[in-house]
């Protein structure tokens, strides 16, 4: 009785454009239709770990609208815990697509957190075995987003990436740790 299950609808795609570039969002609706361009291949779409899927850009909606409605729920006060079993593509890059994840649902929704309460602080607590490279990028310079990844080291398991030396830059130093 104490929870409630929701079919969140996609999130707006305006919000897309606050992490990711406009070119690949576009390369990403056309590859969710069926068009292929050699150009999708070297933003990772068409790759092992990013097949082009028949409505793949929609589901990739979906899932981050999951995500941005489980936290605006948080922010607003209307839960306590939120949790997406559909999100978490904490891979997905600006301008490409890895290791499976098309759309940065995290980095797209704490962008927007954050230009909605500029002077709130978020912690990002990442557990999983590939470190959150597109997530840690998103956030490397920005000292309001602590983000933390507990991850198998990068010296043999993709992304290759998440050292215990990589800890920010900037105004963003000491806001990233990682947990090889």
């Amino acid at each position: 009785p104490w929870m409630q299950l929701l079919d969140p609808g996609p999130i707006a795609k305006h919000l897309l454009m606050r992490f990711h570039e406009p070119d690949y969002i576009r390369l990403l609706e056309q590859a969710s239709r069926g068009e292929v361009r050699l150009e999708m291949l070297e933003r990772g779409l068409g790759s092992a770990d990013n097949p082009l899927l028949p409505g793949i850009y929609e589901w990739s909606l979906r899932a981050a609208g999951g995500t941005h409605e489980a936290l605006r729920r948080i922010m607003s006060g209307e839960a306590l815990v939120a949790f997406n079993p559909l999100g978490g593509f904490h891979h997905g890059m600006p301008g490409h697509a890895e290791g499976f994840c098309y759309l940065n649902d995290i980095a797209i929704t704490i962008i927007d957190a954050l230009d909605r309460l500029p002077k709130q602080k978020i912690a990002y607590v990442d557990f999983d075995a590939h470190h959150g490279n597109g997530v840690q990028r998103a956030f490397y310079t920005d000292p309001r987003v602590l983000v933390i990844s507990v991850h198998e080291t990068g010296r043999t398991l993709y992304p290759e990436s998440g050292s215990e030396k990589e800890t920010g830059a900037g105004a963003g130093k000491g806001f990233t740790v990682n947990f090889p």
